[in-house]
């Protein structure tokens, strides 16, 4: 997602530049709260232990705003300071990044589930 608003960069200028960003923004957000977070706080699975849903509320109260600071501020600035380009190769390594990282810890988590 964030590789295309970077390839928008060069055709968008100034309040349109800003509105995709806050627009995907808020579709991010909306989805979060639609999808993740139930499943998060036992919503979805009623079998979840109550200590577990109240310690895992306290943790998403607590670094909630942090989180939605964070991804907010960073990829916008990223495209206020950074060229397209060089904004681009950021954002590919860091999915690169990532996806090593999650293929990595799979036969750990798949260790831990058994």
């Amino acid at each position: 997602m964030l590789s295309l608003l970077l390839a928008l960069a060069d055709t968008l200028h100034g309040a349109g530049m800003m509105a995709v960003p806050v627009c995907v923004d808020v579709l991010l957000v909306a989805c979060q709260f639609t999808a993740v977070a139930p499943a998060c706080t036992g919503n979805i699975d009623p079998l979840v232990p109550p200590w577990l849903l109240r310690s895992q509320r306290r943790a998403i109260a607590a670094i909630r705003p942090l989180v939605q600071l964070a991804a907010v501020a960073a990829p916008t600035l990223l495209l206020a300071l950074a060229p397209p380009q060089a904004a681009v190769g950021v954002v590919l390594s860091c999915q690169v990044l990532s996806l090593v990282v999650a293929v990595a810890a799979l036969p750990w988590a798949l260790e831990a589930l058994r």
